[in-house]
């Protein structure tokens, strides 16, 4: 994956027309890099980095991977930073999907949070930046951006990267060790789902609001997006689930109160407010109350406030509350807002994750990738040793084989060594290509490519990253992209190259059933006895678990059916095991053979 310079004429063109519409300055408007912005770009500001050419923070002078800026508002100072966190070097996609801070990106940023630290005013702090915290890596101290996030108790810390793809509920808690706290808010993008995000911070408290775009017409005009959707942003109180920080909770304040936006071309005549038990009972309301209109602006944002009556709330056995916001035209038709479940108590409710987001926001997925790559290559190297250890230190003492051998351990056991004995000695060459390629893979380079451009030296890719030689005269660049080769890493692992070996095991499995089943088969025994019986049809000797594996072993050789590595593997199966005759056409071709000297011929 690479760039294209018509995208960012297309952009630039984008974010001309959105700081026309919008008729505020341009210095106002932040655009922070992502990874895509960062493909193929081997230095910052070369003729690849088309960012430094067509962003809004190109064009106004802004140097350095932080910014900010610092709005007032009576006795609030709110404080906004952008962190860009796209690696130094960048690699071509799919090895270009992590964030890599540097010791000293986060040294500016605890500058630029600390800036407003010695002054008396009341300062709220919200960090956006491209990746999330769980797609960022440590730098090479071991530093990461949440312990300054905490450290300096800033709200909220707003990001996008994942594109709704792994859900939408993509928001999360942050509790730190030391009983510091933030919100981390994952916003969705607005080239495939058109989702735009409004964010409103009423007296130091964060609340937003995602608009669902998708499918609307095309507007000409930000006024038609307005005259398109009617929408209400309830700024107060917080939604309990992802707006509300521990210990927080209503107390006859100022922050007693219901607050929202309504945002509407039409004119307003009124608005209340209607309170929920938890669960919703829509039947049934809590409480209805009117809202008093504080001011309207020249696009028609209405701003509507009540104080919150507490009597209602204190003291019951529930402490979960749902809150609507309905606003009236001059025509009496209704805006109505999303349900907004708010607690009495201070308490977070849990916001309930599906796997994949859960996955996504809830680990640190840097700290998976050497857990799960060892975890591979010892169960691979497990495959080829476990079975050659169990024969050498268990069954050559004193185990032998054949049915004129007394047995000293039970037939099931007997029979279950007999099929690890034959895995471990029937499978040499295999085995010897397997262990190849298991130390080449856990040890030397997996391929070569171009990780830039035409004009740059080839790259190669292992486990532990990238190398390139000669890039902008540094020498030997190595270990780029780490965490991010484990997209490559990881599913080629876990399910191309461990399926495959648990087929080639269990293609040698069956086929030592089969051999104790036919020397065990005592209807065989009395054919072999008496030349006038026919053959009878067996379903063990016919072989069906066998073509199953095949089938299976099929599916997955076609997953990889252009990396060269394996074609010796995919000819060693299939004249292995697809063309060799079966035991039973065996038995029945050569009838001066018994099934206990084919038993032992197999093995």
């Amino acid at each position: 994956m690479r760039q294209d310079e018509s995208e960012w004429l297309e952009y630039k063109d984008a974010l001309d027309w959105v700081v026309s519409q919008s008729g505020l300055p341009m210095q106002i408007f932040f655009d922070v890099r992502g990874n895509h912005d960062k493909f193929g770009v081997p230095e910052i500001g070369g003729h690849l980095d088309y960012y430094a050419k067509y962003s809004i923070t190109a064009r106004q002078n802004r140097s350095g991977p932080v910014h900010s800026i610092t709005l007032q508002n009576g006795d609030w100072k709110h404080l906004f930073v952008g962190i860009d966190l796209s690696m130094e070097i960048g690699l071509r996609g799919p090895c270009n999907v992590f964030g890599h801070p540097s010791d000293q990106t986060l040294d500016l940023l605890n500058k630029e949070l600390s800036k407003w630290d010695n002054n008396n005013q009341k300062v709220t702090k919200i960090v956006f930046g491209h990746f999330p915290t769980s797609f960022i890596a440590g730098t090479e101290d071991g530093k990461r951006p949440e312990e300054l996030f905490g450290r300096h108790n800033i709200l909220a810390y707003i990001c996008g990267h994942l594109h709704y793809q792994f859900g939408k509920k993509l928001f999360k808690y942050h509790m730190l060790n030391d009983g510091k706290e933030f919100w981390e808010w994952e916003l969705g993008d607005w080239k495939e789902n058109r989702v735009a995000r409004i964010l409103a911070i009423d007296n130091g408290h964060a609340s937003f609001l995602d608009l669902d775009l998708l499918g609307m017409k095309e507007l000409d005009t930000g006024h038609e997006l307005l005259e398109s959707k009617d929408f209400i942003l309830i700024t107060y109180p917080l939604d309990a689930q992802k707006m509300q920080r521990q210990g927080y909770a209503l107390n006859g304040s100022v922050n007693d109160f219901v607050r929202a936006l309504v945002f509407t071309q039409r004119e307003v005549t009124s608005a209340k407010a209607v309170v929920y038990d938890f669960p919703c009972c829509p039947e049934n309301p809590s409480e209805e109350f009117m809202l008093e209109q504080l001011s309207v602006d020249v696009d028609n944002t209405y701003y509507f406030a009540a104080p919150l009556n507490l009597s209602g709330y204190y003291g019951t056995s529930r402490n979960r509350f749902l809150l609507k916001v309905v606003a009236f035209d001059s025509s009496g038709k209704q805006i109505e807002s999303d349900l907004r479940l708010f607690s009495s108590d201070g308490c977070i409710e849990k916001l309930r994750w599906s796997w994949s987001e859960y996955f996504c926001m809830d680990f640190v997925l840097e700290a998976l990738y050497p857990l799960f790559l060892r975890a591979a290559f010892f169960m691979l190297l497990g495959f080829l040793i476990a079975p050659k250890l169990y024969v050498f230190f268990v069954l050559k003492k004193g185990l032998t084989f054949g049915p004129s051998q007394k047995k000293k351990s039970p037939s099931t056991w007997n029979d279950i060594n007999e099929v690890i004995a034959y895995i471990e000695n029937a499978s040499t060459t295999t085995w010897l290509m397997e262990l190849i390629l298991v130390l080449y893979l856990m040890f030397m380079p997996w391929f070569w490519g171009s990780i830039f451009g035409d004009s740059y030296p080839l790259g190669s890719m292992s486990v532990r990253g990238w190398s390139v030689n000669n890039l902008s005269s540094l020498g030997l660049k190595q270990g780029l992209g780490v965490p991010d080769v484990m997209v490559i890493v990881l599913p080629f692992l876990y399910h191309i190259l461990l399926p495959l070996f648990v087929f080639i095991y269990a293609l040698h499995a069956e086929r030592a059933f089969v051999c104790i089943h036919m020397r065990n088969d005592k209807h065989r025994k009395s054919m072999e006895a008496d030349k006038s019986v026919e053959p009878y049809s067996c379903k063990v000797c016919a072989r069906w678990s066998r073509k199953a594996l095949l089938f299976i072993c099929l599916g997955v050789l076609c997953l990889h059916a252009q990396v060269d590595t394996f074609v010796a593997i995919v000819i060693i199966i299939f004249h292995r095991y697809l063309f060799f005759p079966s035991e039973c056409l065996l038995f029945r071709r050569s009838s001066k053979m018994s099934p206990q000297q084919l038993v032992c011929n197999e093995f």
